[in-house]
């Protein structure tokens, strides 16, 4: 299992633990993709956008993009996207480095909030996005047999 891979499967469970009343699956999984569209919605975990800001520092900083989204006709009054934003934004701010290194399998040394938006398609989905930047070092980019 590659760095990504990795770091998808281990929010995942993460947040999966922390949200038992939500689909939560990784952007690559197909059941997490096809609960994301259902009308009960689902957060999604994309990790990616590597980038490497000292090329002589081992640390690497890697874009994660947690997605939740609910059906309009499911959830009229956005109450249940209300829900499943408060507690993404809860666990996500109280995630501690030792727990995202230890589910991750990776050295982390930092979990930074980038970014944020959220909106609703007219009869369609309401839907939001956190962004976090994930500091990690010691990187494994290709899978060993």
């Amino acid at each position: 299992m590659n760095t990504i891979q990795k770091i998808e499967t281990g929010l995942v469970e993460l947040f999966a633990a922390a949200l038992p009343d939500f689909k939560v699956g990784a952007a690559g999984d197909q059941q997490a993709m096809t609960a994301y569209e259902s009308e009960s919605g689902a957060l999604v975990i994309a990790a990616g956008e590597w980038k490497q800001e000292y090329p002589h520092l081992p640390d690497y900083r890697v874009t994660v993009h947690l997605t939740g989204r609910t059906s309009v006709d499911a959830d009229p009054d956005r109450e249940r996207i209300t829900e499943l934003l408060t507690l993404t934004q809860q666990y996500a701010q109280k995630l501690t480095i030792p727990v995202l290194a230890e589910a991750l399998s990776e050295t982390a040394v930092g979990w930074l909030p980038q970014g944020f938006a959220q909106g609703s398609i007219k009869d369609e989905m309401h839907g939001f996005e956190i962004i976090y930047e994930l500091i990690i070092v010691d990187v494994i980019f290709i899978s060993k047999p």
